[in-house]
């Protein structure tokens, strides 16, 4: 799936403004010539699982901490239950 939505990328067709296409358009040269800096297709492919690994590595982080500080907090906890409950109260939760 990846290495057709690459070829298709470099084509010129499906052109999107994302993180994939930003890659190919700096990587590649206009009318065809051959670029030293042009990045391989996988390359590319390992750009693009860096990403998505570390985007869920520190997701996964967060998450973890946050969990580990409510368990430690209940007070706090509670202030965020009560303040899913009421909408109003996120607000003054968060200041």
């Amino acid at each position: 799936m990846l290495d057709s939505t690459i070829l298709r990328r470099r084509n010129g067709q499906d052109f999107q403004q994302d993180f994939l296409g930003s890659l190919v358009r700096k990587h590649s040269k206009e009318d065809g010539e051959e670029d030293e800096n042009k990045l391989t297709d996988k390359q590319l492919k390992d750009n693009i699982l860096t990403l998505l690994v570390a985007g869920h590595d520190t997701t996964t982080a967060a998450l973890t901490w946050l969990l580990k500080f409510l368990g430690e907090n209940p007070i706090v906890l509670e202030q965020l239950r009560v303040s899913i409950e009421d909408p109003i109260t996120v607000f003054s939760f968060l200041c």
